[in-house]
């Protein structure tokens, strides 16, 4: 048969991941997690064919980089979507990145997870054809790193490696989250890979590098029941690895799946998942096919170690949601999953059950009963108590615990909001407070003002310096004035009911206190009119003349103020008998000004 032109440039670029090549590592942070409902969506990829987002190689030094080289293709092939390859270190970078483990040292084994758009399945696949090889690829490749770099971090120790040459003796095995013995692998950061594509042209793909999990999948210890279903653990030994025994010989490692060795295995997964629970990680794909059990640690500082109990171990992250990178994490308040409130993470008992657990019966006996279930459960985990609770022996939390600190949190909320709203009040009162002070000391400047312009004017009046009589009437004056102007203040807080507002008050002159300063000059010169006309005219006079503003009372009093000032003024000793009642004591109120109107 022969292969199109198609066919051999793609054997041709497949080639470049055969036993033996080697892979030049690029440092490569990549886009936050998306292409799931719970995250938001990126800018659109715009980035020509075959290149990936924000990756600049020139950007890097020598000193950040590092190389593999490839010893065997562990799964993938043409269209088979993510390429998933055992690798040898062959050179560590130079710098270390805290936002993974260290690298290992040259010539152990890593296996680096390449999400290499060519090699997707394109218009055959039914995201692909959706959405494009490049964005699939970058899709799956930000959910893999993003988890992993989030549960690195959450697992790490707080004190950063003291060494900063990124050797091996720095790798740290100690991670709560990652590395053994966790079910996530070791992770030793995303990177970046870039091939020729002749005449100065390059294509580039991303990738993940983790630790080798040697072993086999749930899925493949197991048949499957014909009706049901569920699991059927093989009843022969299974070879897992060679090693070299004591005498230095090669011998298989080989082991039966008996019931207490599945049920080691089992309760690792659930205290694994419990824990991610609590930093806010579950993982959707969480499947047979999907978890390895092995009984050897690549990933140790002393090199590879066999391991006496089953470490179950998963390995496909593409569709982990981590609560604190999706967008409902984004409101106010929503930073943390709400598991994340509690002390310890969840009694398996609460998240685990026969029918949650549904494709791994089976791998626990399948004839057990959910009494019989949660019976085991106990016995692995403790009682379904709190743990943090003084004389408790547990290590897990209840939801009885996270429905009071649920109910704690919304009560500390509520009070909040009291508190807010009984400041915003206060605050409210202090304004309306001040606003009325202010108002209250505009008013007492506007008499101080009118007092002031009524001396001048009878000063200028009489032609000459005030007698005692005048100094006596204006010290009268200013009394009325000052009573005038708490009558105000205290008829303004009546009417407001209140804290006085901001807003200017709509006042209106007084007819009787243009009549009575009228009345004064009449005295000298006869009106032409009749009382009743000249007091419409200064009515209207008055209020043409801008004195608009003032209270009535106000304005009645400062006139009758002013008319004794003019009275007192027509002699230099006036008499008891030609001194107008209005001139010889203070007026205290409305009935006794109408009787000196009378009179």
């Amino acid at each position: 048969m022969v292969m199109s032109a198609f066919d051999r440039f793609m054997d041709s670029q497949f080639a470049k991941y055969d036993p033996g090549k080697k892979l030049t590592l690029y440092p490569h942070k990549v886009v936050e997690p998306y292409g799931l409902e719970h995250y938001s969506n990126p800018p659109k990829l715009a980035v020509p064919e075959g290149h990936l987002r924000d990756f600049d190689p020139k950007a890097h030094s020598p000193k950040t980089r590092g190389s593999v080289e490839v010893i065997e293709l562990l799964s993938g092939g043409i269209g088979g979507g993510a390429q998933v390859l055992l690798c040898k270190v062959s050179e560590q970078p130079a710098e270390y990145r805290p936002s993974h483990a260290p690298f290992p040292e040259p010539q152990r084994y890593v296996v680096a997870k390449i999400f290499d758009p060519m090699f997707f399945p394109g218009n055959n696949g039914v995201l692909s054809a959706l959405v494009g090889n490049d964005v699939l690829a970058e899709q799956l490749l930000s959910r893999e790193s993003g988890a992993y770099e989030y549960l690195y971090d959450r697992g790490k120790p707080k004190a950063p490696p003291s060494d900063s040459k990124g050797k091996g003796k720095r790798q740290e095995t100690r991670n709560t989250i990652t590395g053994h013995p966790n079910l996530i692998p070791q992770y030793y950061g995303t990177w970046a890979i870039r091939f020729g594509m002749g005449k100065g042209k390059y294509r580039e793909a991303g990738l993940v590098l983790m630790e080798y999990i040697e072993g086999h999948a749930i899925e493949e210890l197991c048949d499957r029941e014909e009706d049901d279903g569920y699991l059927l653990p093989v009843t022969e030994e299974v070879i897992f690895h060679d090693f070299a025994g004591l005498a230095g010989t090669i011998q298989p490692r080989k082991v039966k799946l008996t019931e207490p060795f599945r049920l080691k295995a089992f309760r690792e997964i659930l205290h694994n998942l419990v824990v991610h629970m609590h930093i806010g990680v579950e993982h959707a794909d969480f499947i047979p096919a999907n978890v390895i059990i092995t009984l050897r640690n690549h990933g140790g500082v002393t090199g590879v170690r066999e391991l006496d109990e089953p470490r179950p171990v998963l390995l496909d992250l593409t569709l982990t949601k981590v609560w604190r990178k999706t967008k409902y994490a984004q409101g106010p308040g929503m930073g943390r999953h709400c598991l994340e409130w509690l002390p310890n993470p969840p009694h398996p008992m609460e998240r685990a059950s026969p029918q949650g657990m549904e494709l791994y019966i089976g791998w626990f006996d399948a004839e057990w009963s959910k009494e019989r279930f949660e019976e085991w459960l106990v016995q692995e985990f403790g009682p379904l108590e709190e743990g943090s609770e003084e004389g408790s022996t547990g290590k897990y939390s209840t939801f009885a615990t996270l429905d009071k600190l649920e109910a704690d949190y919304f009560k500390k909320k509520d009070e909040e909001a009291k508190e807010k709203k009984k400041d915003e009040e206060a605050k409210e009162k202090k304004k309306d407070e001040e606003a009325k002070e202010k108002m209250r000391a505009e008013q007492d400047e506007a008499v101080r003002v009118v007092a002031s312009a009524s001396h001048k004017a009878s000063d200028e009046r009489d032609g000459g310096p005030a007698s005692s009589a005048k100094e006596e009437t204006r010290a009268q004056q200013d009394k009325a004035v000052r009573v005038m102007a708490s009558a105000s203040h205290k008829a303004s807080d009546e009417r407001d009911d209140g804290p006085a507002s901001s807003a200017t008050l709509s006042i209106r002159p007084s007819p009787r206190a243009n009549w009575r300063a009228q009345d004064s000059q009449s005295r000298a010169n006869p009106p032409s009119t009749s009382r009743r006309q000249q007091n419409r005219s200064d009515e209207s006079t008055s209020t043409e003349s801008g004195e608009e503003g003032i209270p009535r009372s106000l304005y009645r009093k400062l006139q009758e103020a002013k008319l004794a000032a003019s009275e007192s003024s027509f002699g230099s000793s006036p008499s008891p008998r030609s001194t107008p009642r209005s001139a010889q004591k203070p007026v205290e109120n409305e009935e006794e000004m109408d009787t000196i109107e009378e009179e």
